[in-house]
């Protein structure tokens, strides 16, 4: 695939009362042509501030973008015929019916009257929208808006599409509408799409590959698939007949991480939570030094890690301990 999307060592700071904020620190990244490209982060990570700098709505400080081989400073004009951008908030003219905010925005394009009929009367089937065609934007719930505005960027067929959190206050029903035909329009036309999102759901249900971004800065890329393989781990539960005595602890542990597959362990009384590479390879070690040890156990059944897990962890806000219903007091 050839790269549709190239960021060089891109750099972007504001100034606050507070100071001097690095929105965006030295990133760097290709996006595929013919990809739905997951570009995540928390909020004020430097998600939304990397998206309007590649279409071209700020200039960067530092660092080099180009896109279909347009450089954004120097040929922004090019640029913007290549794409579209749907922002966060829903952004529709008032008064106008859905039918003609579409087709307005289609003549932005370029599209003649008749094409842009058929586009908008097209888009309007795909994404369930017909029977809501004739009301205007200010008879819309949050949810219609953002349809409508998702019907707008995706009927333009623009090689390259950026959707900012494009299934935000929508129901289920009509988020796995939006997503199939992401799917089809990717798939059919080898348009390629650059998402951001929080719902790690959609991360997983459209995104070919994804980078991960914090602080401004880019702290793993890669297909959500191998990301997963990479960071795969599973969690032990166990349940012992008595609760472990203080003394004893400490040697159980050591035993316990002795072995390669065991990552970690804590114990809290009658309860043991060992963090393994692969619950299969794992269990038959952990029960024999456990047996060894004279611990007898109750119960013990295991979990595996989502990929929701391996994001909060990559950014720092997850132990993935936190199913356990452990309350950290007795911990090693």
């Amino acid at each position: 695939m050839v790269d549709i999307v190239e960021v060089d060592n891109l750099k972007k700071t504001f100034k606050t009362r507070k100071g001097t904020i690095k929105a965006v620190d030295g990133i760097n990244f290709k996006v595929k042509r013919g990809e739905v490209f997951g570009f995540l982060g928390p909020n004020g990570a430097g998600k939304t501030t990397t998206m309007r700098i590649i279409t071209t709505l700020i200039k960067p400080d530092e660092g080099t973008v180009r896109v279909n081989g347009h450089d954004i400073m120097n040929d922004p004009l090019s640029v913007r015929t290549n794409l579209a951008y749907m922002p966060q908030e829903p952004k529709l003219f008032p008064y106008f019916s859905i039918s003609d905010q579409i087709k307005m925005y289609l003549s932005f394009y370029g599209f003649n009257k008749r094409e842009c009929k058929q586009r908008c009367e097209q888009i309007l089937k795909d994404l369930n929208l017909v029977e809501h065609k004739r009301k205007t934007s200010q008879q819309l719930s949050t949810g219609l808006k953002r349809r409508v505005q998702l019907a707008r960027v995706l009927a333009s067929r623009s090689p390259l599409i950026f959707l900012d959190e494009p299934t935000a206050g929508l129901d289920v029903e009509a988020c796995h509408e939006t997503w199939n035909y992401i799917k089809k329009i990717v798939s059919e036309e080898e348009i390629t799409v650059f998402l951001t999102t929080h719902i790690m759901k959609e991360v997983e249900n459209l995104c070919d590959r994804v980078a991960v971004i914090n602080k401004g800065k880019l702290i793993t890329s890669g297909s959500v698939t191998t990301l997963i393989k990479e960071h795969a781990e599973d969690i032990l539960h166990i349940k012992l007949t008595e609760n472990i005595s203080s003394t004893k602890k400490d040697r159980i542990i050591q035993s316990l991480m002795d072995h390669d597959e065991v990552k970690d362990v804590r114990i809290n009384l009658s309860i043991i939570q060992v963090r393994v590479k692969s619950a299969n390879r794992a269990i038959p070690l952990v029960v024999t030094t456990l047996s060894k040890e004279g611990v007898s156990i109750e119960e013990i059944n295991h979990t595996g890690i989502q990929f929701e897990e391996i994001y909060l962890s990559l950014i720092g806000k997850n132990d993935i301990y936190v199913r356990s219903n452990m309350t950290g007091e007795g911990y090693k």
